[in-house]
């Protein structure tokens, strides 16, 4: 027997929708109850089940249409292997990013109905659409993505309120032209063109706090490459400028590097000043989003150049070792006087050595107290300490520089347990 209430339902929703589609520049809700004969709260109902299954948007107070036809998919045919490909790909997908993500579970619980009911397999699909409908709902991420790729399908400009890292969340208009996923973070980037600052951007999605399609139309720019504008990336961040990045891998894992090609520029040779030891190079345009990449290979990997990656792997080595308490009995005296700040900085890998602002100031009250200085200072200091003040210069200076003496040791230097370098006065 048919389900007479649900047929009506569809009409009706159907019904909507054809209204809504004969009104491109938009209408309101109250404008379409006398057209549609609908009550408010069922029609809103309607509107938002239209909405979700991307028919129509709201601007303001407006509902327009989408070119939903225009973007079905036409019906096509997948051998079984083709189809498990496809699989693969979504898999991966779930596999890098920590968020439910509805399109995805939706795809692959058809893969598992097409490939269980055709070729006898797919229970392990289902399994991954179960794994991914089982984290946690995030449902700002899901409207975000939504929209997002709506924006991107329709070719309609979408509203953001976007927050940096580290930084004040500011309103763009954003054009999206291209969609990638990155596995560091497990993240997803939208690239495309924003209004502030009129060029190109690449936002991370889970830093987006709201967005919203526009009646703005764009269309992607013939010059834009496309995924070529990531040839010269490590994973997101690109321009035309690259750096050289030299890593120097351990024999133990020469072969597993050589398995895999990181990158389109990589290339390698026998290392000439470590036998045995693997000499690999990329050419990219930022070490950024390669840092932890380069982390992960552990003690088997020094970072060669350039200069700037060298010293946050030397830094990540020292922070680890004060992290686990590893003696530093090694180093010799030079290397630990040295290393004992003196005057610190708002950045914390940013120090002055307390042995440099000792002779520092010996060197000013030096100054201060020569024969070419005002005398003013060398009588009022001679009658003080009784003693000539025209030998002051020659004794009193090194007397001065002792007023940091105790900066000169582990105590100090590691005060708070925040370790040598890095402590604030």
């Amino acid at each position: 027997m048919p389900n007479i209430e649900g047929s009506a339902k569809q009409q009706n929703k159907e019904k909507t929708w054809l209204w809504v589609k004969r009104h491109p520049n938009g209408i309101t809700r109250s404008e379409l109850e006398p057209l549609t004969g609908i009550q408010r709260r069922t029609l809103d109902n309607y509107l938002n089940d239209l909405e979700y299954e991307g028919k129509i948007y709201k601007d303001g107070t407006l509902w327009l249409p989408l070119n939903f036809e225009g973007t079905r998919l036409r019906a096509f045919d997948l051998a079984p292997e083709e189809a498990y490909t496809l699989y693969l790909a979504t898999r991966l997908l779930v596999k890098q990013h920590d968020k439910r993500n509805e399109p995805a579970e939706t795809a692959l619980m058809k893969l598992a109905h097409i490939l269980t009911a055709d070729a006898g397999v797919g229970n392990e699909i289902a399994q991954a659409a179960a794994e991914l409908a089982s984290r946690q709902p995030d449902s700002g991420y899901q409207a975000i993505f939504r929209t997002l790729v709506r924006g991107y399908i329709y070719r309609k400009a979408v509203r953001l309120i976007y927050r940096p890292l580290n930084g004040k969340p500011f309103d763009t208009v954003f054009r999206t032209y291209l969609m990638e996923p990155s596995a560091i973070g497990f993240s997803t980037y939208a690239i495309g063109h924003s209004s502030k600052p009129n060029d190109l951007r690449s936002y991370k999605m889970e830093r987006i706090q709201s967005a919203e399609l526009t009646r703005d139309s764009y269309a992607v720019p013939s010059d834009f490459p496309g995924l070529e504008i990531l040839r010269n990336a490590w994973s997101i961040i690109s321009r035309e400028e690259t750096v050289r990045v030299v890593l120097r891998f351990s024999p133990q894992v020469r072969e597993r590097v050589l398995e895999t090609q990181w990158h389109p520029s990589q290339s390698y040779e026998d290392d000439p000043n470590k036998p045995g030891w693997l000499r690999w190079w990329v050419d990219v345009a930022d070490t950024l989003d390669m840092l932890p990449w380069v982390r992960g290979w552990g003690r088997d990997v020094e970072v060669v150049g350039p200069e700037k990656l060298r010293e946050a792997a030397y830094d990540t080595a020292h922070d680890l070792a004060r992290l686990y308490s590893v003696s530093e009995a090694t180093e010799n005296i030079s290397t630990l006087l040295i290393r004992c700040w003196g005057k610190t900085s708002k950045n914390e890998r940013v120090f002055h050595p307390a042995l440099f602002h000792m002779i520092d100031v010996a060197n000013i009250a030096q100054q201060l107290l020569s024969s070419s200085a005002s005398p003013r200072w060398r009588q009022v200091l001679g009658r003080a300490l009784n003693a000539d003040e025209n030998s002051l210069f020659e004794w009193l200076p090194w007397l001065v520089a002792l007023h940091d003496i105790g900066k000169l040791s582990r105590a100090i230097a590691s005060y708070e347990k925040r370790g040598w370098r890095t402590e604030k006065r």
